[in-house]
């Protein structure tokens, strides 16, 4: 770019302690404040050249890997039965943490780890919440348990299972900031991203003790970040009034991927663990309907197995004739347990997410019985379900293709408490076998 304009020399004197300041800066961003666990912490490179070996429980949370080695290393486990990684910190100073491994439910970060030997949580994540300088704004930015917790390897494979974990692989910025300030240029590019990148750089950089080489600034490259999420963000307030925002992430990060609000809703909806059974209902149908009083009998009754389990179950009525198509994928994507009588309904299990509890029950007229939803379930790698009024039957043991007199009609009866108790038993099962 050219300048018509010549240069004072105060312009250039500016120029010149700005080059000097940035030098310095980057220098002493390099010495990054790691947390000191006991008297015989030493910051990671030390550790790694002389050998050493920390009393610490959690000493190997200060050791990064060779670069070679930790170009993707945010993964977690490597197959289903393998125990679920603990979470671990490569470097931390307040405002700026490193982890391999942390996992996320509901929209809370968690730390899987027996210890609790990391710093405070405060100083690791917040709620995202604007400034605004009102009484008691700051106590509200307080970061609780609903942001970030710790949790037991126990505690995760009994809530969690092994193979429900899924890893989102590579390497992620996760900023928490709110919306107020990512629309200026200062703030998104010098603060968050020159800040982060500084940080990044320096947690696997090791400083250099040579005169002549103490004060290049040339570094290791470090390990590659595939995306950016601002969860925060509606995808379009990051952005500033000059351009300069995007125009200086997609000059600098080509390759990165960005993720919004709206991805972050996602994967939140994703990792619910809650109990959400689907009741695909009928009766405002013209055939193959309960008996109006069963149907209200099972209502009740899974009314009150919900009620009963708590917070972490939940019951839907899913009437199709009420919801629109995108209302009736976003139910179904949702749901745990799908319910309802043999029909077009059930065709909404491709949506479910297969987990280690999902299941289709099928209610059918006594006697009768087809293949249709139990192979499709059972092929997404879900459990199956056939109700016959007061019995039910699974694979291996399922019955043989009828259809009798009244598997068309209107008066189909099933019993209420033995469908809610079989739900019951069967998420029990679930959970016991992969606890």
């Amino acid at each position: 770019m050219l300048f018509r304009q010549a240069l004072s020399r105060r312009h250039v004197l500016q120029a010149i302690l700005g080059i000097i300041g940035l030098h310095l800066w980057y220098i002493l961003s390099n010495f990054r404040q790691f947390v000191p666990l006991d008297d015989d912490f030493r910051p990671p490179w030390e550790a790694v050249e002389s050998g050493a070996h920390s009393n610490s429980t959690v000493q190997d949370h200060y050791l990064p890997p060779t670069v070679e080695e930790s170009d993707s290393f945010a993964g977690s486990f490597e197959a289903a039965n393998e125990e679920l990684a603990h979470t671990s910190i490569i470097a931390h100073a307040p405002g700026w943490t490193i982890f391999r491994n942390l996992y996320m439910a509901n929209g809370t970060l968690y730390i899987l780890s027996t210890d609790t030997t990391f710093p405070e949580i405060r100083m690791m994540t917040s709620t995202g919440l604007p400034a605004i300088n009102v009484p008691g704004n700051m106590a509200a930015r307080e970061p609780t348990s609903q942001d970030m917790d710790f949790i037991t390897p126990e505690e995760a494979e009994s809530r969690w299972g092994r193979s429900a974990v899924a890893s989102v692989e590579g390497n992620t910025l996760l900023f928490n900031d709110p919306p107020q300030f990512l629309g200026h240029y200062y703030h998104f590019v010098a603060e968050l991203f020159f800040g982060a990148w500084a940080f990044w750089t320096g947690a696997w950089a090791s400083p250099s003790t040579d005169p002549k080489t103490a004060y290049h600034l040339s570094h290791p490259s470090p390990p590659t970040i595939q995306r950016a999420m601002f969860p925060h963000s509606d995808g379009y307030d990051w952005q500033d009034p000059a351009g300069f925002n995007s125009y200086f992430l997609r000059a600098a990060f080509p390759s990165m991927d960005l993720e919004f609000m709206d991805s972050w809703e996602d994967r939140v909806v994703s990792t619910e663990d809650n109990h959400r059974i689907t009741y695909v209902s009928r009766q405002s149908g013209s055939r193959r309907k309960l008996v109006d009083s069963d149907h209200l009998d099972l209502v009740e009754a899974l009314e009150d197995l919900v009620a009963r389990k708590g917070d972490r179950w939940e019951l839907v009525m899913l009437e199709a004739e009420s919801l629109t198509h995108s209302g009736q994928i976003k139910a179904a994507e949702r749901t745990t347990i799908l319910l309802g009588v043999h029909g077009n309904g059930l065709t909404h299990l491709v949506f479910m997410k297969p987990t280690r509890v999902s299941a289709v029950v099928e209610i059918f007229y006594p006697g009768g019985f087809a293949h249709d939803y139990e192979w499709t379930a059972r092929a997404l790698g879900m459990d199956h379900y056939s109700v016959w009024n007061d019995r039910y039957f699974t694979h291996p043991d399922e019955p043989s293709v009828d259809y009798p007199e009244g598997f068309q009609g209107n008066s189909i009866p099933v019993t209420g408490a033995t469908v809610a108790r079989l739900i019951e038993q069967h998420v029990e099962m679930k959970r016991t076998l992969t606890s």
